[in-house]
Formats: C-alpha cells, sequence, structure tokens
C-alpha cells in the first residue's frame, strides 16, 4: 500500500494572507480533513523578535477551523503548523500546503 500526498506552494502577501489558503479549499479538489501539515515562510527577520511565524500560524489554524468545523486549539493538534521567518531580499512569503489524497496508490 501506497499514499499520494500533494503540496501545493501557495503565494502570500503577509503573515495573513489566506487567500490563497481558502482558494484552495474553495475549489473543491481536497477535502480541508486531508490536510496534514501547512509549512510557511513569513518575511519577518527570523530572529528571537519575530512575531510573524507565530502569526501565520496562528492565521492558518483560524482559516483551517471552520472547513474542519473544529476551534483553532483542534486545529493546531492536528495539523502541523511549521514557520520560517527571514524572507529579506531572496524568498518571497508563501506556505507550502501538504494534503493526504484518498485511497490507494497503486505501485
Amino acid at each position: 500500500m501506497t499514499q499520494e500526498v500533494a503540496l501545493y506552494r501557495i503565494p502570500m502577501k503577509g503573515p495573513g494572507d489566506m487567500t490563497g489558503l481558502k482558494a484552495l479549499l474553495d475549489s473543491g479538489a481536497h477535502a480541508a480533513a486531508d490536510v496534514v501539515a501547512v509549512l510557511g515562510k513569513t518575511e519577518g527577520n527570523g530572529g528571537v523578535n519575530d512575531f510573524t511565524r507565530e502569526y501565520a500560524a496562528h492565521t492558518v489554524a483560524q482559516t483551517l477551523a471552520p472547513y474542519l468545523d473544529c476551534g483553532v486549539d483542534d486545529v493546531e493538534r492536528r495539523v502541523a503548523l511549521v514557520m520560517s521567518g527571514g524572507t529579506e531580499g531572496v524568498l518571497s512569503p508563501h506556505l507550502s500546503v501538504f494534503i493526504r489524497a484518498r485511497g490507494d496508490a497503486a505501485n
């Protein structure tokens, strides 16, 4: 038995921009229940005072909560949320959304 995982890279205008994530969930291509992890790169400085990581993770959880019919705390326990700051000059802010595919895949 194998498992397939879909990966979507979604650009962000800032740590609170969830328009791309909402569009993916609203498209019906995948069920929100199949989201297993969201990794993000925020435009913060990446230092210890970088609030954008926590803000982005919380905003992702707030966005997923109504799709999953649960609270934000439940989302944070259910979905791995990993954010990294420090896009200054090299990277653009984005989310990488990992989604478990339904059913078995053939080898």
